[in-house]
């Protein structure tokens, strides 16, 4: 599916990360590409993201690396 606005939510603690999905399912227009990028959490934020792979055009990346304890930009 090809969309023109892309979500991206950078990802660390799994604090209200199901509750923003499940926002994003409840829209009424769903032309867009949900991008969930991982930031080395030492939680299991797949396990989340799993739940809305067939309610939404998700995709996951997990980084080796834990970008956001070094730099924000």
């Amino acid at each position: 599916m090809s969309n023109n606005l892309a979500i991206i939510i950078p990802a660390y603690k799994p604090d209200y990360l199901y509750e923003t999905l499940e926002s994003l399912c409840t829209q009424s227009t769903k032309d867009f590409t949900v991008y969930v990028g991982d930031d080395n959490s030492p939680y299991d934020l797949y396990k989340t993201v799993e739940q809305f792979k067939d309610k939404l055009d998700i995709q996951y990346v997990k980084f080796d690396t834990n970008l956001g304890g070094h730099s924000l930009t």
